[in-house]
């Protein structure tokens, strides 16, 4: 089985989520909108961003990027995707409700359908002065004044394709196609959150870390809290309370591996969210306590930070420690998958194996080929020359390929 850790779609468009369906479940998609031709910041001659096709000088250009004439074409073909043979299922990330990732809806919801494409806001400062709003409350009157001036625009061809999702939305395409997690229970869109069959005696729990009230960062609700624990409960026959005094009851022991899109250390965002606006949100360190009280937890898995990163959660009582297991992205350095499996050693401890994939491409870049194959391995070139590329995203030796124990005793 396999499971998307969130960021699905990058500004919830509903023609980024038939795109991503239609890969997972299999069949054909042309990435573009518009014009059949790309219509983007690659092409708008604008230096901060590369343009491959162009013969002019940009930021990239200056940096050694080549010029190859089209490849924007080709990145914009129609593509045949042979589908999952496995199950799959799909986990909510920030991108997937929210105006790129980190603005309420409302801001901008005119621009996206219609034929203003902002592709700038002037200047390197204000570029970054509407960056930081993302993260920093005090920045966004500021940003909000550079998003009303409009910033530079270029005129692109009308879609209606591009109008955004509702997180009910969201739900019910998935539903359409077996459902992937999702039951008619989620398809309201406000408990985005599930369980699943991951194998025999072992219980997967998708989480819903996003709010809607902005920002790129996450948390999570006590009403949604609240069911963590009653499922938990509900197949341990030990755990803690709160108080730390462990209860036993005759229930069938099932283990646990939760998924999330964001980390502990990204849950800082606990401004009420509008799908249950009196539902107090808790941080990252919250659910982390939680899952300390039941030793059925093996680990948490999630994505958002695009790195590797493997966090064990120790406890003074080691059957109550867990691991977090953080994966790095497909759209950037180093587009890595990766693969769990659990082992049972037979001494009172199991093993969590965490294999890191890459995408099946030639290492050798041919930049005269535009096969599928081939504009993969450019990607992964590209990616790793991104001149904005951060240096840590690979994680160390002990982010990787590793052997994690966990103690059932």
């Amino acid at each position: 089985m396999q499971t998307a850790t969130g960021d699905n779609t990058d500004n919830h468009e509903h023609v980024e989520l038939d795109w991503f369906l239609t890969v997972l479940n299999g069949g054909s998609i042309t990435p573009n909108t518009g014009d059949a031709r790309y219509e983007g910041v690659q092409n708008a001659a604008i230096s901060t961003f590369w343009q491959p096709d162009l013969s002019g000088t940009d930021d990239y250009k200056s940096k050694g990027f080549p010029r190859l004439p089209g490849l924007l074409d080709a990145a914009v073909s129609t593509f045949t995707s042979p589908g999952l043979d496995i199950p799959w299922y799909s986990t909510i990330g920030n991108h997937d409700d929210s105006v790129v990732g980190a603005l309420p809806d409302g801001l901008l919801d005119s621009w996206y359908t219609g034929r203003k494409k902002i592709v700038g806001f002037g200047d390197p400062v204000q570029n970054a002065k509407v960056a930081k709003a993302f993260n920093d409350p005090t920045a966004i009157p500021e940003a909000m004044a550079i998003l009303a001036s409009g910033g530079v625009v270029r005129t692109v061809t009308p879609d209606d394709r591009r109008r955004l999702f509702t997180t009910g939305e969201y739900v019910r395409k998935h539903l359409q196609t077996g459902g992937h997690g999702y039951t008619d229970a989620n398809a309201d869109g406000v408990d985005v959150f599930y369980t699943f069959r991951m194998a025999p005696g072992v219980t997967g729990i998708s989480m819903d870390t996003t709010n809607l009230a902005g920002f790129s960062t996450g948390s999570i609700g006590l009403h949604q809290l609240n069911w963590i624990e009653r499922t938990l409960r509900r197949n341990s026959s030990l755990y803690y309370d709160w108080l730390g005094r462990p209860t036993r009851q005759n229930v069938s022991d099932e283990l646990f591996v939760l998924f999330s899109h964001h980390t502990s250390g990204s849950m800082g965002n606990v401004l009420p969210d509008r799908r249950r606006p009196l539902d107090p949100r808790m941080n990252g360190d919250a659910l982390v306590n939680l899952l300390h009280r039941f030793p059925n937890v093996l680990a948490w898995v999630n994505g958002h930070t695009h790195r590797n990163v493997i966090t064990p959660h120790r406890h003074d009582t080691p059957s109550r420690g867990f691991w977090e297991i953080n994966t790095a992205a497909h759209v950037d350095y180093p587009q890595h998958a990766r693969v769990i499996e659990v082992a049972d050693n037979g001494d009172g401890t199991l093993s969590l194996f965490t294999t890191l994939l890459e995408a099946d491409a030639p290492y050798q870049v041919d930049y005269d080929d535009r096969s599928d194959p081939a504009l993969a391995s450019l990607c992964r070139e590209f990616t790793y020359n991104d001149i904005h590329s951060r240096t840590d995203p690979l994680g160390t030796p002990l982010d990787r390929n590793t052997e994690l124990l966990v103690s059932v005793r």
